[in-house]
């Protein structure tokens, strides 16, 4: 109350102060605002807002010269903020209705200039509408024969109150409400709603994958899992509410599988796709929502019907949504559903050791407008809460994460290695034990032990000017070469006794082509056998998008074309966003 008081008489004091802001220009004001808000919501021609050439930005405003230092000690920050918005407001207001009449003044930027450091200021600006082009065209003018008549700290009315004055658009704020980005995630998601609501897209597991991971996952659900052939991709969401989380709808061949089985069997067994996999969501695809209540009720309902099917036999419920968000809300509200009903069908909230889970997955197609699919199964049915992943690693004790992407590479390009070995059984005959690995920018050593321990190399030779990781240089044939790579090919190539059946290179190069450069430098050499294996990770140094990267390497992959047969391009789990990865055999 005190504080109200002392507000108060500050701001009559302040107009007391300054005639300019008297209560008749206060009065004036306020009868223009209420002016411009009545022809506003007319339907007239001049209701359209920003007209071209009526608008006007006035930039470099100076609330020290309406304010100064006339304020006490203990003003609050806030209410000088207010004060000096207001006072902005009226004073432009008086200035500018001289030349005609103003149908809107916005002043911006207050709240920033008081809140920034001296040094990082910005001063406030506004935009100011006037009715008729020609009153905005005779301020300009007139502010123009002050600049040539003022001093630049100091002079007539205007230029103490701002510096600079032109012709602007209508601000954007003035306008409809900008969409916001995540808005935009209606886009592309009223199609996937629009297809669940018509019955034309089926789905029976959501994945929430990593953003960057939504188009690997996808391809290798299609074609990498081990049950691949009951699983297809239906449809996929790309923004969410969530900046880094992606959706993909699968549905499963029914005849062929069970969605327990394929989550069991498939995605939580396999090594590589738990990088970009985050989540695993049950639902029914004809169990559609519109709200949270909905889905609540509907559960609850669903529920009670188990609860006498399954006589005394306890329910415990486990809720896991996205977005997570809306979690807890869920739950409050079947815990209050459930405390209206009959005590003898209550069931339990239960986050572990529950019989059932409930699956909810929110689709939003512009904001405050979303679809609910969700789905309550037995827990037997639905085992999907734990991807295991850190059991599925192997090989922890690695010296860079290098390493799994070559045995990433290898296990995904199966065919292509049985044919090699197939060859290389043929090739060597009774010396078919007999290894050779040549392993470019081997530094640390990752792709060296792969090839060392889990492949089976005789001899491996790590071509790198650096350092190997200790305990990869005291590897069984493991020798390292301290040379960069077209040095060593040339060391090689004197030598004449040394002849790859393997070439592996995870060099980082300026050039991309480079890397396929040196590749074909080591064949012509003879360095490379016939029918040799290669992985090659090229490593795109420009670009920013999937599609430009895929076509950089759609490009440099040609220039294999006459030298190399069986070629798989992979965008690995352990690729990074411009590194795609090539295996193929040497020859035709």
């Amino acid at each position: 109350m005190v504080r109200q008081q002392i507000c108060r008489f500050l701001f009559l004091t302040a107009f007391c102060i300054y005639p300019n802001c008297d209560a008749l220009a206060l009065q004036r004001h306020q009868q223009s605002v209420a002016l411009y808000e009545n022809k506003l919501s007319t339907d007239s021609p001049k209701a359209e807002a920003g007209k071209s050439g009526d608008v006007l930005f006035v930039e470099d405003l100076r609330p020290s010269a309406i304010i100064g230092n006339q304020f006490p000690l203990n003003t609050t920050e806030n209410y000088a903020k207010s004060v000096s918005s207001a006072l902005l407001t009226t004073r432009l207001t008086n200035h500018f209705v001289q030349f005609g009449n103003v149908r809107k003044l916005s002043v911006l930027g207050v709240e920033d200039y008081h809140q920034c450091r001296q040094k990082r200021r910005r001063r406030p600006y506004a935009f100011v509408t006037f009715e008729e082009k020609e009153s905005a065209t005779l301020a300009i003018r007139d502010h123009e024969e002050c600049k040539a008549t003022s001093s630049r700290d100091g002079g007539t009315a205007n230029q103490a109150l701002f510096r600079r004055i032109s012709y602007s658009s209508v601000p954007d704020t003035w306008r409809r409400k900008p969409v916001k980005p995540q808005d935009k995630i209606g886009d592309l998601s009223a199609s996937i709603i629009d297809g669940f609501q018509s019955g034309t897209l089926k789905a029976d597991i959501v994945l929430q994958v990593n953003k960057s991971h939504l188009h690997r996952v996808m391809d290798y659900v299609n074609k990498g899992l081990s049950m691949a052939h009951v699983a297809t991709v239906t449809g996929y969401v790309e923004k969410t509410c969530s900046r880094t989380t992606s959706l993909i709808f699968i549905k499963i061949d029914s005849e062929k599988a069970s969605v327990s089985s394929f989550v069991e069997e498939s995605l939580a067994q396999d090594p590589f796709i738990y990088k970009g996999l985050n989540k695993v969501y049950a639902i029914d695809d004809s169990s559609m929502c519109l709200s949270e209540q909905e889905v609540c009720l509907e559960a609850c309902g669903l529920l009670r019907e188990l609860q006498l099917q399954n006589g005394s036999a306890p329910i415990s419920v486990k809720v896991q949504t996205f977005p997570p968000q809306i979690q807890s809300q869920i739950v409050e509200t079947m815990e209050h559903h459930q405390r209206q009903e009959d005590p003898s069908n209550r069931f339990e909230m239960a986050p572990s050791k529950h019989s059932h889970l409930l699956s909810v997955v929110r689709i939003d197609r512009i904001e405050g407008e979303s679809m609910f699919l969700w789905s309550l199964k037995p827990t037997w049915d639905a085992n999907i809460e734990d991807i295991q992943s850190s059991s599925l690693l192997g090989d922890t004790d690695v010296v860079s994460r290098a390493y799994f992407k070559l045995k990433e590479a290898i296990e995904r390009s199966q065919s292509t290695v049985k044919k090699f070995q197939t060859m290389h059984h043929e090739l060597k005959g009774s010396d078919e034990k007999s290894m050779v690995a040549i392993d470019c920018g081997a530094a640390p050593g990752g792709w060296t032990k792969y090839l060392a321990l889990d492949f089976g190399c005789t001899t491996t030779y790590s071509v790198d000017p650096g350092r190997l990781d200790p305990t990869v240089e005291k590897l069984e044939g493991v020798v390292h070469v301290p040379l960069k790579a077209l040095e060593a090919i040339e060391d090689f190539s004197k030598q004449g006794n040394i002849c790859a059946d393997i070439w592996v290179s995870d060099m980082c190069l300026h050039d991309m082509n480079g890397q396929i450069d040196i590749f074909k430098q080591a064949i012509e050499a003879g360095v490379v056998r016939r029918s040799a294996l290669f992985c090659l990770t090229l490593k795109c140094t420009t670009g920013f998008s999937k599609g430009s990267y895929d076509k950089q390497v759609e490009l440099a992959s040609q220039n294999l074309e006459g030298i190399a047969s069986d070629i798989t391009t992979l965008h690995l789990f352990s690729n990074r966003k411009g590194e795609r990865t090539i295996v193929g055999l040497v020859g035709n």
